[in-house]
């Protein structure tokens, strides 16, 4: 190994920091002839010591910035605490001269619930930047309803709340802004700078407030008792349609009680976020884009995927503006979903056809079936089969019918799907197919055909009707394109169905007869029609 001296060592540092100075071809052939001539192996070159390179400028750069942006809020932040506090107890000296000001603070402290929610709300009405704890304090009824006998003063604080964010405190023209978003640095370079950072503050307060607001109103939409959930969604409504702020919080609150357990929790969800549409229909894209996502979830149930389908079809639609977009994406998710519970369906049903088949071999391989003599014992007395005296005493009657252990659900449904499903969907895209722009529909009708004519040769009478119409719908919109013969092999076996002359939609299915026959083209199968038993 090869020892250096100190000198030979300075030597080397102050030709290796000569380098730097020296073009990259210079170098380069260099170090090639070191190790060509000598085999000696060059370390690889290192900046010199104390070198600061351009990334860690940027961060040493950020992290200044954030340490002087952190000073100056904290600076503007007690500025504006110490302007409240003087408002405050100007207020406090206004309300001394007033003859009902003592009354009110006996309300307060040892009044009713609803006496104390009306004294608060009265109280912020007048001037919220000298009450923020009254405002505080009606939050606090929300938040504490869980408790024992909170529930009551919960659903008239709600009420109070959402009339003061609606009349006093939230603007109908924008939304709030934080502390930190406001323009702090050049906040002394206009008049009233105190006033101004007290204001800002206070705004900066009534958004945090209103967000926990409408944390415990997802939070009691939840609840058991059911006037806690209607005045929670009906609040919640309230505000989206008259404040642009947590917007998007408040409509998942809405989308949300669309799986709710109770009917008529989910009927009221529908019908207000159909009123939501209404009043602004600039959220119609928005509003179906949250309720695709709530029936894509997962856990969620066919109950809740069928209030969503029908809300979904009920939409008002137009052909003007962003009309064929919107009918576009509702189509696509009506498909998206058929299919999704198609194939869900069919994996359950596969699934428990293998479980049938492994009790049947368990049967056959127990004793009794071998031939033994080994009698069962059942629990609730007696042998047998059921059927006879008391409780499963005695022997089955002869001939006596017995569940089936197939799945009859999927036997009435048809193709998998829930025929009340199937309908909402395909009602969806009968009504939103028309709008779609012509220039989109030839790729629709390719993707959406196979999933139709599933759907088509299903035992459910209507659903397979509602095919029908929607496959000749589909193809009589594209000229280039004639109805095929798929189609009428399944309008013939339909034509078989035993409940045809019973069903409902007989007439509109005999006038689908009437219009496939007139649009046929071929001769051969106009004859055999003609001759035919249809």
């Amino acid at each position: 190994s090869r020892h250096f001296s100190q000198s030979d060592a300075s030597i080397f540092s102050f030709q290796e920091k000569a380098l730097y100075s020296l073009p990259e071809e210079v170098i380069d052939m260099a170090s090639s002839s070191l190790k060509r001539v000598s085999g000696f192996q060059q370390p690889p070159l290192s900046p010199p010591s104390g070198g600061v390179t351009a990334d860690s400028r940027g961060e040493e750069d950020e992290d200044e910035e954030e340490e002087n942006f952190s000073k100056l809020l904290l600076s503007k932040e007690l500025v504006a605490k110490e302007a409240i506090k003087e408002r405050e107890k100007q207020n406090e000296k206004i309300k001394s001269r007033k003859s009902g000001d003592g009354f009110q603070n006996l309300v307060r402290s040892t009044g009713t619930a609803s006496d104390k929610i009306a004294s608060n709300t009265i109280a912020v009405q007048d001037d919220a930047a000298a009450n923020l704890k009254q405002l505080e304090s009606l939050l606090e009824l929300c938040e504490k309803a869980r408790l024992k006998g909170g529930k009551r003063g919960a659903a008239q604080a709600i009420q109070a709340l959402e009339e003061l964010f609606k009349s006093a405190l939230l603007p109908s023209d924008r939304k709030l802004k934080y502390f930190a978003d406001q323009n702090l640095k050049d906040s002394d370079k206009f008049p009233h700078e105190r006033k101004r950072l007290m204001y800002w503050y206070v705004e900066d307060y009534i958004k945090r407030c209103y967000h926990r607001f409408v944390q415990s109103l997802e939070a009691l939409s939840k609840d058991p008792l059911v006037i806690l959930k209607e005045k929670s969604m009906k609040c919640a409504f309230g505000l989206l349609v008259n404040k642009p702020e947590a917007e998007l919080q408040l409509l998942r609150l809405l989308t949300n009680k669309l799986g709710d357990p109770q009917r008529k929790m989910a009927s009221n969800a529908s019908h207000l976020l159909l009123e939501v549409t209404v009043k602004h229909p600039m959220m119609k894209s928005i509003v179906a884009r949250e309720v695709e996502q709530f029936m894509f979830r997962r856990g969620v149930s066919l109950k809740a995927q069928y209030y969503g389908a029908v809300l979904l079809n009920q939409m008002p639609l137009s052909h003007k503006g962003e009309g064929p977009k919107l009918a576009k994406q509702l189509v696509e998710t009506y498909f998206s979903l058929f299919q999704f519970l198609y194939d869900k369906s069919r994996y359950t049903t596969e699934n428990s056809n293998n479980n049938d088949g492994d009790r049947k071999e368990d049967s056959n391989d127990s004793p009794a079936a071998n031939g033994g003599k080994k009698k069962r014992f059942h629990p609730k007395g007696g042998r047998g089969g059921g059927g006879g005296r008391g409780r499963g005493r005695g022997r089955g009657k002869k001939g006596a019918a017995t569940p089936t252990t197939s799945n009859s659900a999927n036997e009435q449904i048809g193709s998998g799907v829930d025929a009340r499903v199937v309908s909402a969907l395909l009602t969806g895209i009968n009504r939103a197919f028309p709008y779609v722009a012509q220039s989109e529909r030839e790729s629709m009708v390719e993707k959406i055909a196979p999933a139709l004519f599933t759907t088509a040769h299903s035992p459910n009478l209507a659903a397979s009707i509602q095919a029908l119409t929607l496959i000749f719908q589909l193809h009589s919109s594209k000229k280039s394109s004639p109805i095929t013969d798929r189609y009428y092999r399944a309008l013939y076996e339909v034509c078989n169905h035993p409940q045809v002359p019973k069903a409902a939609h007989a007439a509109p299915f005999l006038s689908l007869v009437f219009k496939s026959l007139k649009a046929d083209n071929n001769n051969n199968n106009n004859n055999n029609n003609k001759s035919g038993d249809i």
